[in-house]
This record gives C-alpha cells, sequence and structure tokens, in this order.
C-alpha cells in the first residue's frame, strides 16, 4: 500500500477517494496487529470527517481483536460513553453484548442511544430501532417497557401522516399487542387497537392482518362492523382451492389421525432378555451342592483348625505373640537345658 502510494500523488485525489485509503490503511494496520498505529489512523481520519460515523467501527474492530470477555466490555462501554448518538457504533456493540449473552448491558446501551436521539424523532423511533428496543426488553423479561416503546413509535408515525411501507410491522405489532391485552384483560383498557389497524388499511388498502384484527375486535362489540372486516377477508374455500391433500401427505406432513387410539386391553409388554447365570469353571451338575455353603467357613461341622506351623505361617510380620504361644517357648526352653545338664553329669570323669 505505502509503496503504491508513493507513486501517486495525493492531492489529486478527492476528499472522497482520500478518506477510503485512510480506511484501508487502518485496516491494513489492524490485520498487521498494529494497534497503535490504526488508533492513530483513525483519529485523524476522524477529525478530518467526523460526519463519517462508520469509521469508528475500525476501532471496535481493533477492541476486540485485542481483548476479550469482560475487558472487552468495559473497553467498549467507555467507548460508547464518549460517542452515546452513534448509531452504528451503538448496533455494533449491542450486536456484541447480545452474541456474549450480556443482555443487560445491550439494555444500557440501547437505553442511552433512545436518550440520546430523543431531539430527531425520525431516528428516536426508527422502525428498525424500536424492534431491536422491543427484542431486548422481551428477553430481559420486560414485557411492559417493550408495550411502551410501540405504543409510542406507532403514536408517533400515525401523527406524522407518513406511508412508508416499513411502518406496516411496526404498527401490526403495535395492534396485535393492544389486541391481545384487550382479550385478556390486562393493561389500559382505554388503549385501543383501531387505530394503528386502520392506518395500517391507509397504507396498505388489502392488508389481511388488519382485517383481521379489526374483525376480532369488533366481535363483542358491533357484530355489523365485524361483518364489513370479515367479507373483505378471503373465504376458506379460496384459500384451501389450490392445495393437494394428496401432495400434502406424500411431502411429510405429520398425520394426526393416523394415530393408533388407546385401547382398554392392554397390549403385551416387550419381552426382556433374561441374563444368564453365572456358574463357577468346576460346577458339576451331577453333583449335589454343599448344604452349608452358606453358614461361614469356621462353622461349619466339617472344618479343621489348622496345625501350629501353619498358624505360624499365616502370621503377619510384627503380629504379637499370644501368651500360649510364649509358654510353650519357655518350656523347650527349660527342657533342652536340664537334657544337656543331665548329658553332662552322665559324661565319665
Amino acid at each position: 500500500m505505502n509503496s503504491a502510494l508513493s507513486n501517486i500523488k495525493l492531492s489529486k485525489l478527492t476528499k472522497f477517494q482520500n478518506k477510503i485509503i485512510s480506511k484501508n490503511i487502518a485496516i491494513l494496520n489492524l490485520y498487521c496487529e498494529k494497534y497503535s498505529a490504526c488508533n492513530n489512523i483513525i483519529k485523524k481520519i476522524q477529525n478530518k470527517y467526523p460526519d463519517d460515523n462508520t469509521i469508528i467501527l475500525i476501532l471496535v474492530s481493533s477492541i476486540l481483536a485485542r481483548f476479550t470477555g469482560n475487558q472487552a466490555c468495559t473497553q467498549l462501554m467507555e467507548l460508547h460513553e464518549k460517542n452515546p448518538s452513534n448509531i452504528p457504533l451503538s448496533l455494533a456493540i449491542i450486536q456484541f453484548m447480545i452474541s456474549s449473552k450480556n443482555i443487560r448491558n445491550a439494555q444500557k446501551i440501547m437505553e442511552k442511544l433512545l436518550d440520546s436521539l430523543k431531539e430527531n424523532k425520525n431516528k428516536r423511533f426508527s422502525p428498525g430501532l424500536i424492534r431491536l428496543a422491543v427484542e431486548i426488553y422481551e428477553r430481559r423479561g420486560r414485557e411492559d417497557l417493550a408495550q411502551q416503546e410501540l405504543y409510542a413509535a406507532s403514536k408517533y408515525w400515525r401523527s406524522t401522516g407518513s406511508n412508508d411501507p416499513k411502518l406496516i410491522e411496526l404498527l401490526y405489532a403495535s395492534g396485535k399487542s393492544k389486541l391481545k391485552n384487550i382479550i385478556s384483560k390486562k393493561g389500559n383498557p382505554n388503549i385501543s387497537a383501531i387505530d394503528d389497524f386502520s392506518y395500517l388499511l391507509k397504507i396498505s388498502p388489502n392488508n389481511q392482518k388488519a382485517l383481521a384484527g379489526l374483525t376480532i375486535y369488533y366481535l363483542n362489540t358491533d357484530i355489523s362492523e365485524a361483518l364489513k372486516y370479515a367479507n373483505k377477508l378471503p373465504s376458506p374455500d379460496l384459500l384451501i382451492q389450490k392445495m393437494d391433500a394428496n401432495y400434502l401427505e406424500k411431502s411429510g406432513i405429520i398425520n394426526h389421525l393416523s394415530k393408533k387410539r388407546k385401547t382398554n386391553q392392554s397390549e403385551p409388554s416387550l419381552k426382556q432378555k433374561k441374563k444368564k447365570s453365572k456358574l463357577p469353571k468346576n460346577y458339576d451338575p451331577n453333583k449335589q451342592p454343599d448344604p452349608e455353603r452358606w453358614i461361614p467357613k469356621k462353622l461349619r461341622s466339617y472344618y479343621k483348625p489348622p496345625k501350629e506351623k501353619k498358624k505360624k505361617s499365616n502370621r503377619t510380620q510384627g503380629e504379637l505373640a499370644s501368651e500360649n504361644s510364649s509358654m510353650t517357648i519357655r518350656k523347650k526352653k527349660i527342657m533342652t537345658i536340664i537334657f544337656k545338664f543331665k548329658l553332662i553329669n552322665m559324661t565319665p570323669i
């Protein structure tokens, strides 16, 4: 890159070309693990082009290349505190937090970003940010905050009169949430789902989700209005007209009716394999087994205690001799002394 730039006069390049080349040099330093050089280049580019919010993403990559775990988290949080309104930076950090299952910090960054965008309502209530905020709140188990964001965004976009098709999913999610609360009798009873579904029909006149939502809403209040919207929905016959039942069955659709019903008659249980009994090697089937085999060996009628020599051999090393054995040894010594004394007296002088 340096050799290529040396042959080119940078003054001849446009501002846009200079910015791209500077970004590429910073990325090359990042790949070469020259993090300090990469950070210095990024600072220079940010000073030259303060309106470009994507430059800071190279710095995020540099932090993630150097640090992991809690260290990376703290570094990214410090970087976000300096640039709380930078949307690409916030989204990149939120993505990292969600991938590392740190939803709590992801919520903190999301809330700081939304607070910093209070003056710019179009960005604050953009469908992408609202959808991400709702997803984070639902993962944290805060459905109340998720509904609050949905309702506020829906109210703002209805007040602007925008016909942007990107609002369809947001309006439907808001109306569906309100309708769910009405059916379950939870939340504020004054909040109505009519506004969301009606505005959705203005953007998309034949939207089946909006028609179905209004039909369900009016079922308990006004049957004529419910029929008005229900007649605009496609009939069930039209929905299944082009369906081939045989093709669906062959393609692997589960047929729940084909399951066997449980009868009162108990089905025979599967036979369990019996393990072969282990017999001794010298087993003789014709020979009658010992009737006293369950009694301890020393208590059996045919037990014979071992002799004195065998007893000595069975003793452990360092075992204390019993009193009887010590007495017999003493007797033997005395007898040998007496015998020797007699032999001496019997010899002629």
